[in-house]
This record gives structure tokens, C-alpha cells and sequence, in this order.
């Protein structure tokens, strides 16, 4: 478990320090089924140690814990689907994200409710508060309100970060992955915000959201758009709703031909078999 647990940390510090460090953002794109994956292995460890652990006041504990360094590390991972055109996994992050964290956080909360119905209304602040909890009036704002609102979140970025553990990691050993407002660019795609006025902004990684923008075209179908009026889901073993082709939310995307009242398959994943999400997939006749 402890060792699959560096793994998992270190997965989504590669993608940064590989975005600092000038990547190819395709590059980027086709490393995080694999980061992905790394956190899957350290669920599984996690709750396999958790079932085992005799001591019961050593069980129940999250595997990334939003009031804690969790926080950073779940920002970036669900950040990075969106900014990297991998919203198709947003579900296997979620089932991660959920585990054991009783308390929500009101921007992870909002992100998340773009990909799964039914989620519990967000709360009005965040576990870490700041620089996040200025992000909330963000999705609340008029849409022609919000480009001056994250201009001004961006500007007060890095003091706001100050009790965060990226703060002033440039001076310390080698901690420092670059300084990135990583929810600032996931909040401009996800609300279509005009960004021309904070373009140039420090902290802003632009490049990141125009590739996502231009990545839900070239992607497709493998990208995927939060959620549509028109968008059918089902949980394997559930019986199909539509007669049509379906589409996993998995790493990577598997499609199937389902009659109506089928049930729909456990897909396999790496040799183990799991319950996924299916949404439709939407397309042409």
C-alpha cells in the first residue's frame, strides 16, 4: 500500500513538473491513463490494508485527504482530465476522490457535479480555503462577470497560496514543480470563460486551456463533455436503456453494441474486472 501510494503521488508530479518543464502537451495527454492508473493500484492497495487492518481506529482513512496535502493532489489529477481532454475518466477519479471523504469541498464539489448527477448540492466553502474558496463566486457569477473575477483570482494567487504546500518551493530542495493555477484554466473550460483579459496573467498556464479546447474536437469521441440533457448513463450490471452503441468511461474508452434491457458488462480492466460507468455514445445515424 505505502508503495503504491508513492507511486500515485509521484504519477501526478510528473505531470507537472513535465508541463513546467516545456512537454509536449500531447506528451502529457498520453501519460495520464497510465497516472490514472497508478491511483487506481493505490485504491485497491489501500482498501485491501484497510479490510486487513486489525486496529480499527487505522481504518476509514481517505485516499487522498481533502482537508490535508490531498487537497493539491486531487486539484491537479481532476484538473489535468479536464485540461487534458480526459474528462471520459472523471468517474474512476471520482470513485477515488470519494473514498472515506466525508467532508465536501465546495470547489471540488462544483467541478465534480459537471460529471455525475445527483451529487449532494456543493458547500459555500473549501476544505483548504485559501486562494480556493475565491473561485466559488466564479460559478455563481453573470457570464460576463467572471472573466474580471478570475483576473482578480489570479492576481492574488501566490499570497492567497500561502499556507499551501507549493508555496515557496522554489527554495526548497527539490520540491519545486511550478507555480500553476491549475483550477483557474479547469474553471475557464469548464464555464467557457473569455480569457483575453488574464491571457498573460502570471500563474495562468493559457497554452493548457487552449489545448483542451482544441483537444474535445480533435479527441473525439474519446473526449468527453460534461453532462448533456441528452446523455443516457448505466452501471454495469444494469439493464441497457436504449438500443444503441455505448461508450466506457475507462482507460481506454471501449465501445459495445447494446439492445435494450441487456445488461450491461463488468468491463475488464488490466487483468482485474470492475463495475464501470457507460455513457451513449452520441454520434451520427
Amino acid at each position: 500500500m505505502i508503495s503504491s501510494r508513492r507511486i500515485a503521488w509521484e504519477s501526478v508530479d510528473i505531470l507537472s513538473t513535465m508541463y513546467s518543464a516545456g512537454h509536449d502537451l500531447d506528451e502529457l495527454r498520453s501519460f495520464y491513463p497510465e497516472a490514472l492508473g497508478y491511483w487506481n493500484l493505490y485504491a485497491e492497495r489501500n482498501i485491501a490494508y484497510d479490510d486487513n487492518e486489525p486496529e480499527e481506529n487505522e481504518r476509514g482513512f481517505p485516499h487522498f485527504a481533502l482537508p490535508g496535502d490531498g487537497y493539491d493532489q486531487v486539484n491537479r489529477m481532476l484538473c489535468f482530465a479536464i485540461l487534458l481532454a480526459w474528462e471520459s475518466l472523471i468517474p474512476t477519479l471520482i470513485a477515488i476522490i470519494d473514498f472515506n471523504n466525508h467532508e465536501k469541498d465546495g470547489l471540488v464539489e462544483r467541478i465534480l457535479a459537471f460529471y455525475e448527477e445527483g451529487r449532494p448540492a456543493p458547500p459555500d466553502d473549501c476544505l483548504r480555503h485559501l486562494p480556493y474558496f475565491k473561485t466559488l463566486k466564479i460559478f455563481s457569477a453573470a457570464p460576463s462577470d467572471r472573466p474580471a473575477l478570475m483576473a482578480e483570482y489570479l492576481a492574488d494567487w501566490y499570497r492567497a497560496s500561502r499556507r499551501e504546500p507549493y508555496y515557496n518551493s522554489h527554495t526548497r530542495d527539490i520540491s519545486f514543480l511550478g507555480y500553476w493555477s491549475w483550477e483557474a484554466a479547469a474553471i475557464t473550460c469548464l464555464l467557457d470563460i473569455d480569457d483575453s483579459s488574464y491571457a498573460q496573467a502570471p500563474f495562468y498556464p493559457k497554452d493548457l486551456v487552449d489545448f483542451a479546447r482544441q483537444a474535445r474536437k480533435d479527441y473525439a469521441p474519446q473526449g468527453f463533455d460534461p453532462i448533456a440533457a441528452n446523455e443516457l448513463r448505466a452501471k454495469a450490471g444494469d439493464p441497457c436503456l436504449k438500443t444503441d452503441q455505448w461508450q466506457s468511461l475507462d482507460m481506454a474508452p471501449q465501445v459495445h453494441d447494446y439492445q435494450q434491457d441487456d445488461i450491461m458488462d463488468n468491463l475488464p480492466f488490466r487483468k482485474r474486472r470492475r463495475k464501470h460507468f457507460l455513457h451513449e455514445q452520441l454520434h451520427e445515424k
